[in-house]
This record gives C-alpha cells, structure tokens and sequence, in this order.
C-alpha cells in the first residue's frame, strides 16, 4: 500500500495538480494560510525560547521517556482484547460419576434461566461424549446495536454467576485467562496443589470460575478374569470381555425403520440390571463346548475408584489449573498472583509451572515485538545513514520514537484498554508517523545549512517551514482515528489501535516539535569536532 500511495504520489498527483489546481490572486490572504500563520508566530517565538533553555527541552524529554518506563511496568497487558461477537460459549463441569440422565436433567433448568437473560436469542447444549461430566453451552445474542449498552462480556458474567450458584459445578469461559500446568511426578501431590490454589484464588477478587483438572476420582467397576479358571472351564478371556462390552456398553445390531425415520437396535442389559454392580455375577457367558458358565465363576468383580484421565505435558504428568478474569484485573496480573499463590505452596524443586493457552501466546507476542523493534531500529538507521550520508542525523531521528511511548500508553491508560498484539501494531505504526515529522525537520535544516545560513536561524526557519505539512498530517490521520478508536466492544481489536495512534500522535506534537531543533544545535557542534571533520573528509574522498 505504501509503494503503491508512492506512485500514485509521483505520478498521479502531480498530474492532477496541474489539472485543476489554481492560484489565487489573494493567496497570502487565504483562509489556511491565514490559520497557518497565526499558528506559526507563536512556533517561531518558541523555538527562539527553546534554543535559549536546550537543556531543559531535553531533560523534559528525558523525562517523559521515563515516565513511559513507568507506564509500561503499570499497564495492563494481555494477549487479544476481548470483542463483542454476539456469542460466547461456557464450559460447564459436573462432578465424576454422574450420569447422562443427571447431567441433563440439571442442565435443563440452566438453560432456560440462559433464555431469560437480557439479549440472548438462544442457548445451545452439547454434552462431550467421551466425557458425559463435560457439557458446552453456545449463547447466541442479539446484535450489539439492538441491546446497547448492555455488552456480552457482561452477559457471559451473570450466566456463570448462575452456573456456579448450582453446588458442585464450574462453568468456564472456552479461552479462559488463566491456563497453567502443574509438572510433577506424584500425581497425589499435584492433586493436593490444584486444590489449594482452586480454594485461594477463589477468595481473590478478580478471580472466577477457578478450576482444577484434578478432580476426585470417577466410580469404576473391574473385570478380572482368572485365566487358570477360565482355562478349565472352556472360556477364552475375550469372549468374557466382550459378553460384557456388549450387554454393558450395548452393541448395534441392526436398525428398525418407521415411516420416513430410521432407529438403531442396540443389544443391551436394561438399566436396572446394568447400574447394580453385583448383577455382573448374574451374567453367563459361552464355553468352548457352548455350556453357559457364570461370569462369577471366572472372573473377580470389584468395585473402586480411578482418575477419569491422566494428563501428561512434555512427558510428565500434570495438573491444569484455569480461571476466568474480571475487567480489574489484567491478565499479566492475574498471571502473576496466581505464580505468587504457587509459591507458597512450597513445591519440591522437581516440581515447575507452564504457561499455556493465551498467557503463553502473550509472553511470546511481547518478545516478538521486542525483537521487531530492535531489528527495525537497526533498519531505519541503515536507510537513514545512507540518505542523509552521514551518520549523527539518523540518530536525531531515532531518539524522537521513544517519545511516541509514554503518551500511547497513557492514552491506553485514558481509555481503559490494555498493552495487546493490537495495540503493539499502532505502536509500530506511531514510530513510523513521528520519525516521518522528524526527517522533514532535520532534511530542511540541512539544506537551509548547505546554502550558508548560520545554525540557529537554518534551525528556526526549517521547523517552521514544516509546521504546515506536519499539522496537516498529523490532523488528517488524528481525524481518520477517531471513528475506529470510538467503535465500541464490537471493535475491541482494532480500537487499541487506533487510540494508540490517535493519543499517542496528537500528544507528542509539541515534545517532537521542540525536541529535533534542541538536539540539532547539538549534533552541529558534535560535526564540528576535529575527528569528525577528518571522517567526513574522508567519507567524501572515497566518493
């Protein structure tokens, strides 16, 4: 896009300009340059001001510079903000050992308290079939402009309110903002841990729906076939297993067609014989000779208890912890209490903690763009070393970007949003806007110094030349912001964005614009040093 606005630049414009531009026989009386003038006046008595007190412009800087140190360490910061997308799912937990018939039956009257609440259009249930205690429930909503300003995120809130009112359920977000692995070896000690922390951050403010994978064991019942028994009474261990797989578990058979609907036949014990576990001894199973034997007689039945699952991360057995988070606290934050909370639980040193799910991704983007930064730096200078053709001018520029810093986050901080993958795209964007201000400052002074003009007057006659164009940039992208910055829950993703380039922008004018002619003054004397005179000579001499 911007090779192709270059183009259209050098060619187009120019083209058009010629076309249907015409000049004014009043044009110094002209509304904009009136304005401009008005507005440059005052610029020029400031920049006589600011070449008197250079260091104080500077040291002013300097602490902005640091209180962007500041901001940064106290933002929030998570990986993607939330959007209104008029839907939002929950995972719904039901205690180990309950059946399909009681998972549904209590989930019903959830539902239709889900129904009633202000927006929703429908809920969906679906139960997980390998694990009949997990169940999701799919809210659809209204759109956002038929239910303004009530938002989704507070919908998702008063569902799980309703959720965990029920006893023993836990209703979790689908990405929930919190996602931890406990590592361990015993797997009784990650047990313990996880329901430790699941009883603390509950306490917390700013915690919800705080779950743990170790939940209490699931009711089981064991088969164990003595195969010295079944040997010498004819019967193969597997036609014992699959006697009960089938008449427990049920086997399709066939199916049975009705009018225009289609059923399946399942072989199975009816419910009252199969949910006793003593009525297993009533089960006959086929000999090699085809005589019926008693499962009892070949096999021990007994009931107990097992781990409905055995999670395992990087080969080593683990409990995940997940939370859901209020809008008072960031993720960054609640991932640091929660590790705080972990430390006092005085693990053994094999023990250690994983970040997973959108806090890993948030670490991860933070380092991304750190890198980003730095190798770009690297790259401006490099192209700006070669243009300028020296290399203390494309240091002028740089120093203008951390400028850019504490007001974007101070502008995060006005809007109440959070440092995240988005608004770290506007601030790549922010640098790129103010180091363009900066190269149109420093560019004219240098002409204006290569046709003779003595230091302070070059500077003040540049700076003032480029207050128009810089204005009317930086007004025009101010403007094209605001509609994004302004566009509500539905927008949350570009919205950072767009208040990052809108504050940070506007905010850091003046600094920008009082800090290039303070350090240009500076930058001459350093050109005027004896080895710099003697690289620069050289530098020319190989051209």
């Amino acid at each position: 896009a911007i090779c192709m606005s270059m183009f259209v630049s050098f060619s187009l414009t120019p083209m058009l300009c010629a076309r249907f531009l015409k000049t004014p026989e009043k044009r110094e009386d002209s509304g904009p340059n009136l304005a401009t003038r008005m507005i440059q006046k005052p610029y020029e008595h400031l920049l006589k001001l600011t070449l008197k007190l250079r260091i104080l412009v500077l040291a002013l800087c300097g602490l902005s510079v640091l209180w962007g140190g500041h901001l940064l360490k106290e933002i929030g910061k998570e990986f993607m903000a939330d959007e209104d997308e008029a839907s939002y799912s929950l995972n719904v937990t039901m205690p180990r050992g309950w059946s399909i018939h009681r998972t549904s039956e209590t989930l019903k009257p959830i539902e239709e308290e889900l129904g009633k609440l202000k927006g929703v259009k429908g809920v969906i249930t679906t139960v997980d079939s390998a694990d009949i205690t997990q169940a999701t429930l799919q809210i659809q909503m209204i759109p956002y402009k038929e239910r303004k300003p009530f938002t989704q995120f507070e919908s998702r809130k008063q569902a799980q309110e309703i959720i965990n009112r029920y006893p023993l359920l836990t209703a979790l977000s689908s990405d929930p903002d919190i996602q931890l692995k406990i590592q361990g070896d015993d797997p009784e000690v990650l047990k313990e841990a996880g329901e430790k922390m699941v009883a603390s951050l509950s306490q917390k403010p700013g915690f919800r729906s705080v779950s743990s994978s170790a939940k209490g064991a699931q009711p089981s019942v064991t088969v164990r076939v003595d195969r010295l028994k079944a040997a010498d009474l004819g019967v193969s261990p597997e036609t014992a297993g699959e006697a009960v797989q089938i008449l427990i578990g049920g086997l399709k058979v066939s199916t049975f067609m009705e009018g225009d609907r289609t059923y399946d036949v399942y072989l199975q014990l009816p419910p009252h014989q199969r949910d006793v576990p003593k009525d297993l001894q009533k089960i006959y199973v086929s000999s090699s000779s085809g005589t019926p034997v008693a499962l009892s007689r070949v096999a021990s039945i007994t009931e107990g208890t097992e781990p409905a699952k055995i999670e395992r991360y990087n080969r080593r057995r683990v409990v995940t912890l997940e939370a859901d988070l209020d809008k008072s606290l960031s993720q960054d934050r609640g991932l640091s209490e929660t590790k705080a909370e972990l430390k006092t639980l005085n693990l053994p040193p094999s023990y250690g903690v994983e970040d997973t799910g959108s806090g890993d991704l948030m670490k991860k983007t933070a380092t991304y763009a750190f890198e980003a930064f730095v190798l770009s730096v690297i790259l401006m200078y490099m192209v700006l070393a070669s243009q300028f053709e020296n290399l203390l001018d494309p240091i002028l520029i740089l120093c203008t970007l951390p400028l850019a810093i504490p007001f974007a986050l101070f502008s995060l901080e006005l809007a109440g949003m959070t440092l995240n993958l988005f608004s770290v795209l506007g601030l790549f964007l922010l640098f790129g806007i103010v180091k363009k201000n900066a190269i149109l400052q420093i560019d004219r002074t240098n002409q204006l110094l290569d046709q003779g003009m003595e230091m302070d007057k070059a500077i003040i006659t540049a700076n003032t030349e480029r207050l128009r164009p810089i204005l009317m940039t930086t007004i025009t992208l101010v403007v094209a912001m605001i509609p994004p910055a302004l566009v509500g829950p539905t927008g949350a993703t570009q919205s950072p964005m767009a208040v990052v380039i809108l504050g940070g922008q506007s905010l850091c004018l003046l600094l920008t614009l009082l800090l290039i002619p303070a350090a240009s003054s500076y930058v001459d004397q350093v050109k005027n040093i004896g080895e710099w005179k003697i690289w620069s000579k050289f530098r020319k001499s190989q051209v």
